[in-house]
């Protein structure tokens, strides 16, 4: 099971999902109405390093709306330790 919060905050979607990946939440941003399968999404993602501190990455190492929420487990994520 996803956990999704979807919000038309400013014209936009926010979704979170912390069920795909263990110890990692995703964070995805786009248009109200895009779907989760067109390359336009912003996706970060949370997860513990190998120090048990939170980290935070983005998807391309940037927050550009390029990406595609479907694919948000295997994207490449540039951050300190990501």
């Amino acid at each position: 099971m996803i956990t999704i919060d979807i919000e038309d905050a400013e014209a936009g979607i926010n979704i979170i999902d912390s069920t795909t990946t263990a110890g990692t939440t995703y964070f995805g941003r786009a248009h109200t109405g895009t779907s989760r399968s067109a390359a336009i999404w912003s996706v970060r993602k949370r997860f513990t390093n190998a120090n048990g501190n939170d980290e935070f990455a983005w998807a391309d190492g940037n927050p550009f709306f390029d990406n595609v929420w479907a694919n948000r487990a295997s994207l490449n994520y540039l951050g300190s330790t990501a």
